[in-house]
């Protein structure tokens, strides 16, 4: 492992290709693990406007918060005042009071994001290992980029998606039941909109035997999600939560602010406004049919599918009702974590209710709308991307401050 580390510091970027290529071993997602803090020590953070940017001047003006502040910070937060931010918050000061170079909260930011993208890619990659198919394999890149690592620049939001996803995926399939409920709270104190799914789960794991509920609930969510927005002028959340809590949700949920945001989505280019509804309509009609079609088998089956169907169900219920809300999207990516996953595990356990030509079919239906959600997955990450990441090591990142993207080098 030291002589893996040294070549890591000596050029990182052939260290990940040498990963990637053993990547059950755990010396080599380690070091993948290290790349992606590398990756976020040289990300290029200089577009005003942009997440990133913000995230930046976010860690920036935390260098002046005293302790003093940040104690009454805290105290707030435990009144449900002030704000809702307490992890990055705390991170930001803690860092702050070492370095005042902001590439270092960066750093810390994509290890932490980049520990649970690499855990939770294990945990699927064991499940893949199970059957040998270009499909499969295939379907397993696609769940790659579902939350790659150019998304640290909305490192809350995806980040608690990474946790709950990793902790429920590893409860129901190798039943890591110790303290599930507990480390779940993580995601909702990331993110404080986590909460939902948190409840969600505590409600499945009282009702695992209605997967049929889950999918009429399901199919309804396309029909009636609009409906959502009706009530939600007359919804007030529960006194005791605080001003804080209150204000972030009405935020969310003004009217006029979700029409200005529909306004304004409607602008993007056509492949924007399409690279996530196309994957999820097509992956989720895919799923009912792999539902349907394990209903059929008479033999006893692994209770693993049952219920990552079922959750997949429940969860994208979620997303289907979130979607009319500002920045409700963004609980795409959690159904396509689910959904993603729990469509490889099935194919890769039942051999025989699924043919090569069922998983090449399945894997051919979702590859043209995958591979532009991919495309444009990429294309955001290489507006971050500096391209002397592929050939510098960590000693010489330091000293090069003046940094630009990939896409800015093209234009």
């Amino acid at each position: 492992m030291i002589a893996r580390i040294v070549a890591f510091l000596i050029w990182p970027f052939i260290s990940l290709i040498v990963a990637i290529r053993s990547f059950n071993l755990k010396s080599s997602r380690i070091i993948i693990i290290m790349f992606l803090g590398f990756y976020g020590f040289s990300i290029v953070a200089s577009s005003m406007g942009a997440d990133i940017y913000r995230l930046k001047s976010f860690f920036e003006n935390s260098s002046n918060t005293t302790f003093n502040d940040y104690w009454a910070f805290l105290i707030s937060y435990g009144g449900f005042e002030g704000t809702t931010d307490i992890i990055l918050q705390s991170i930001s000061f803690v860092v702050s009071r070492f370095v005042d170079d902001y590439r270092f909260f960066f750093l810390v930011l994509a290890l932490l994001l980049g520990a649970y993208y690499i855990k939770s890619a294990h945990l699927v990659f064991k499940s893949a290992l199970k059957r040998k198919a270009t499909g499969i394999q295939i379907l397993f890149i696609f769940f790659l980029f579902v939350i790659p690592i150019f998304e640290i620049n909305r490192f809350r939001f995806f980040t608690a998606a990474l946790i709950y996803f990793t902790i429920i995926y590893d409860y129901f399939v190798n039943n890591n039941t110790k303290g599930v409920v507990f480390k779940l709270l993580l995601a909702p104190l990331l993110h404080f909109t986590f909460i939902a799914p948190y409840l969600l789960f505590l409600f499945y794991r009282v009702n695992l035997k209605i997967s049929y509920f889950y999918l009429i609930l399901f199919i309804l969510s396309f029909i009636y999600s609009n409906l959502v927005l009706n009530f939600l002028p007359d919804f007030n959340l529960p006194g005791f939560l605080g001003n804080t809590f209150t204000e972030r949700f009405e935020g969310y949920t003004n009217l006029d602010y979700i029409a200005g945001a529909k306004e304004a989505a409607g602008n993007n280019k056509f492949i924007i406004r399409i690279h996530l509804s196309f994957p999820y309509y097509l992956l989720s009609t895919a799923l009912i049919a792999v539902w349907f079609r394990i209903k059929s088998i008479r033999t006893q089956l692994n209770p693993n599918i049952l219920n990552l169907l079922s959750f997949y169900f429940l969860i994208s219920t979620f997303t289907n009702i979130m979607l009319p809300i500002v920045e409700g999207e963004r609980f795409y990516s959690l159904s396509f974590l689910f959904g993603l996953s729990a469509l490889i595990y099935t194919l890769a356990e039942l051999k025989l209710a699924f043919s090569k030509i069922f998983v090449n079919s399945v894997t051919i239906i979702l590859f043209i709308p995958f591979f532009l959600f991919c495309l444009v997955r990429l294309r955001q990450g290489l507006e971050l991307t500096d391209p002397m990441i592929f050939i510098s090591n960590p000693v010489a990142a330091y000293f090069l401050e003046q940094k630009e993207s990939i896409i800015s080098l093209i234009k």
